[in-house]
């Protein structure tokens, strides 16, 4: 009797618990039946989604109905409890009361799992619908604004009006539609980049007119002073032709005007970088003068260091070389060469004298010469210690 007494006394705390169950699990149901409807043929099943909520309906009744049964007698709870739970027309629900809470919570997460499954993929459909038809439609403008891609963007156009709720072919889509956006808004930008420079082509033409002048001008300084010089030819501004009206290009389609724009600024961008080689070869030539100029009077300062500044057998070697450095134009080939006959004399002279020292002091200098580093008495002959480094 204690027993039972203890049970009666725990029963309205039991009670309280399945009334907040059935309310949490109603308010569950009730979403979910929100959700089924909103979801509709993007659930993998429809049609058993919907079952599955009448079901989880009736069952959710049947509990209820059971729970306010063992309110009503609850001298009668545990046989209640243990009863096999039925609908209102008598048809079995489950085993018992705690097995028909079990069955409605497994019907709920099954409705819930494929629901969020539809949701998500919902939710990328709308995701990818929207990127698709905004991409798309900037590239069905730029495309008939250029030319380009027409024939591309009607088929992504076709495909988006029989795509309906595809996934699948919305995900294709947008991948299709940027790929044209991107490649679209290339082209433009490479259309509107011509014309910036079709506009500006008269000051890009002058200023490449007063470089020609300028490297015209090096070209025959150079020749004037020294020999042989590079077998170059200045180019010509002139020779590019007549600029077309810009108000002429712009009225054509873009890839006709892309035909006629393109390889005149080619030309106009290789015009540039071709007085600057010519510039640089020529430049080269007369520089080349000045190094052996330099090293030519370092080797005389090195003689007269060593006590072989009236050396009979040295002077006429120097004032060779110096003739052809300081003659207009200099032969830089011959001048080479009379320049390393002197450098050999005077190390040979030195080595004569001082046969122990001679040996570290061998070099001519043109080693250093053609590894483009100017010696350090070369540098200091270059101020023209004898009045005549400045040359011509």
């Amino acid at each position: 009797m204690s027993g039972r007494r203890g049970a009666r006394a725990d029963l309205p705390a039991v009670l309280a618990q399945w009334d907040e169950w059935l309310s949490t699990a109603t308010d569950r149901l009730m979403s979910l039946d929100e959700r089924v409807t909103a979801a509709g043929d993007d659930l993998p099943d429809p049609a058993q989604a919907a079952l599955d909520v009448a079901a989880a309906f009736l069952c959710r009744k049947a509990i209820g109905a059971r729970v306010e049964a063992i309110r009503a007698d609850p001298a009668q709870a545990v046989a209640l409890s243990a009863r096999p739970v039925t609908d209102d027309h008598g048809a079995p629900v489950a085993a018992d009361l705690s097995t028909a809470a079990a069955l409605l919570g497994g019907v709920l997460d099954r409705v819930e799992a494929a629901v969020a499954g539809a949701e998500s993929v919902h939710a990328t459909l709308a995701i990818d619908r929207t990127a698709a038809t905004a991409d798309l439609a900037i590239a069905e403008r730029l495309a008939g604004e250029l030319g380009h891609y027409v024939q591309r963007c009607a088929a992504a156009r076709g495909r988006a009006g029989a795509a309906g709720r595809s996934p699948v072919e919305w995900r294709a889509l947008a991948v299709e539609a940027a790929a044209l956006r991107v490649e679209l808004e290339r082209i433009d930008g490479v259309r509107r980049t011509s014309f910036e420079r079709w506009r500006s082509l008269s000051s890009t033409l002058d200023s490449l007119r007063a470089r020609e002048a300028e490297v015209r001008d090096t070209v025959e300084s150079v020749r004037s002073k020294v020999e042989p010089v590079p077998v170059l030819a200045v180019p010509s501004v002139d020779a590019l032709g007549a600029v077309r009206p810009i108000e002429e290009l712009e009225a054509m389609p873009w890839p006709a005007a892309r035909v006629a724009m393109e390889p005149f600024l080619l030309r106009v961008d290789r015009l540039g970088a071709a007085f600057d080689e010519v510039a640089a070869r020529f430049t080269a030539v007369l520089e080349r003068r000045n190094e052996l100029r330099g090293l030519l009077h370092a080797f005389r300062d090195k003689a007269g260091g060593s006590g072989l500044a009236e050396d009979a057998s040295l002077e006429p070697l120097l004032r060779a070389a110096e003739q052809q450095l300081w003659s207009a134009p200099c032969d830089v080939d011959v001048a080479a060469q009379l320049v390393r006959d002197y450098t050999e004399a005077v190390n040979a002279a030195i080595a004569a004298r001082t046969p122990a020292a001679g040996a570290s002091g061998s070099s001519s200098g043109f080693g250093r010469l053609r590894e483009g580093r100017e010696p350090r008495d070369a540098r200091d002959a270059r101020v023209g210690r004898d009045g005549r480094g400045g040359g011509r």
